[in-house]
Parts: structure tokens; sequence; C-alpha cells
């Protein structure tokens, strides 16, 4: 019996993209969009000021609560955030660590986001 080959696993890559599925299943880059463009949402509503449970009401319910730090985090990362100068916030929402404090940020440059 022979190891599976490179050619296989580019064609099982390629039926996986020819499947119609794919079109209708959010993948991480659409939550992260999503995530980004809340974020946006909750600057907007909280005077530039951004907190992960002001985030949370203007997403999807099915996106995996641990993306929205993780997003928030590379918005830090690539400068659109900063931190500011309010007291760290509890979390919220559904996860195990809804009271865990955790910072909150300035949007100090606009996120550009698909729409």
């Amino acid at each position: 019996m022979t190891p599976a080959t490179q050619p296989d696993v580019f064609e099982m890559l390629a039926a996986i993209d020819r499947d119609p599925s794919q079109d209708v299943i959010p993948t991480r880059r659409d939550y992260r969009d999503d995530i980004r463009r809340a974020v946006t949402l909750a600057a907007a509503e909280h005077r530039g000021l951004v907190h992960a449970s002001w985030v949370r009401p203007h997403l999807p319910a099915d996106i995996p609560p641990h993306l929205i730090g993780a997003v928030i985090a590379g918005l830090h990362t690539t400068g659109h955030l900063a931190p500011s100068n309010r007291a760290a916030l509890p979390n919220g929402g559904p996860s195990g660590n809804a009271g865990k404090l955790s910072r909150v940020s300035r949007l100090v440059r606009a996120i550009e986001v698909q729409p």
C-alpha cells in the first residue's frame, strides 16, 4: 500500500472547494469580518471606546466566543485599537470567562471590512 501523495491532497481540497455547502457555511474569515464590523459599531455607540461586552450584541450567535478576544487582540497589534484609561470591565457573554475582566480599548484607526 502506498502512502497518500500530494496530488491526492490537492484533489481533495479542490473537491471541498467545489462543494456548494461551502457558500453557506461561515468561515473564520467571515467571522473575523463580522467581529471587525461589530467593533466599529460598538465604538460608534460608545464614543470611540470598545469592549468585548459591547461588541457581542452586534454579532451573530454562532461566532465562537474565543474569536472575539483574538480579533480584538489582533486589532491592537495592527494599531487599530489602543488601550484606554477606562477601568477594565467583565467580559460578560456565554463563556466561562464572563466574570473575567478585560480592558476597554479606544478605536484609533478606522477598520476596513468587506461589505
